[in-house]
C-alpha cells in the first residue's frame, strides 16, 4: 500500500510540474477575389483545421480551444490592382474582423496586430475561427485580394495534475475497499 501511494504521489507531482509548450498556428487563404468598387469579399480564418482547409493552407498544429491558449495574433492581406487608377490608397479598402472595424494601412499589403484587442483574441480563443470582410470602398480601382493570412501564437494549457490526482484518489479508494473485504 505504501509503495502504491508513493508511486501515485510521484505521478501527481510530475503532473503538477508540467510546463506549457509554446505553439504557433496560421491560416493562409488564397481567394484571388476580384473586388470592383463597392464590392466586398467575406472569408474565414480557421485555426482548428490542419493542412489545406479548401481555401489555402493551415499550419500542421491544430488549434484546440480547450487545450491551447492564444496570447497574440496578426492578420495580413495582400492586394493587386487589376484596373488602372493609381496606387491602392488606405481609404479605398475597409477591413472588418469578426464585426470589428480595423484601421490598417493598405497600399499593396496591410497588417494588423490583434494582440491588443481583447475582444478579437477572446473570439479567436473561443473556437479558433475569425470571419473577415474586405470591401473596396474606392470609386475607380478594381482590386484583387491575392491572400489573407492569420498568424497566432500561444501555448498549451497544462493539466496541472488534477486528472492524475482524481485517478490516484480512485485507485487508493479501490485499494482501501479491496483490503476491507
Amino acid at each position: 500500500m505504501k509503495k502504491t501511494i508513493l508511486t501515485l504521489l510521484t505521478g501527481i507531482l510530475a503532473g503538477v510540474s508540467a510546463e506549457a509548450t509554446a505553439f504557433t498556428w496560421y491560416d493562409l487563404d488564397t481567394p484571388s477575389a476580384t473586388l470592383a468598387p463597392g464590392q466586398s469579399y467575406t472569408g474565414f480564418f480557421n485555426l482548428t483545421a490542419v493542412g489545406d482547409d479548401g481555401d489555402g493552407q493551415n499550419s500542421l498544429n491544430k488549434f484546440d480551444p480547450l487545450a491551447h491558449s492564444v496570447t497574440g495574433a496578426e492578420v495580413g492581406f495582400n492586394f493587386a490592382r487589376v484596373s488602372p487608377g493609381g496606387l491602392i490608397k488606405a481609404s479605398s479598402i475597409s477591413y472588418t474582423l469578426d464585426g470589428a472595424d480595423l484601421h490598417m494601412g493598405s497600399f499593396a499589403r496591410a497588417t494588423y496586430a490583434i494582440t491588443d484587442s481583447v475582444n478579437l483574441l477572446f473570439d479567436l480563443q473561443t473556437d479558433g475561427v475569425l470571419k473577415y470582410v474586405i470591401k473596396n470602398t474606392g470609386s475607380l480601382t478594381t482590386l484583387r485580394l491575392d491572400s489573407a493570412r492569420l498568424d497566432a501564437e500561444g501555448f498549451s494549457v497544462p493539466d496541472g495534475g488534477s486528472t492524475l490526482g482524481l485517478f490516484a484518489g480512485a485507485l487508493v479508494g479501490m485499494d482501501a475497499l479491496r483490503r476491507r473485504k
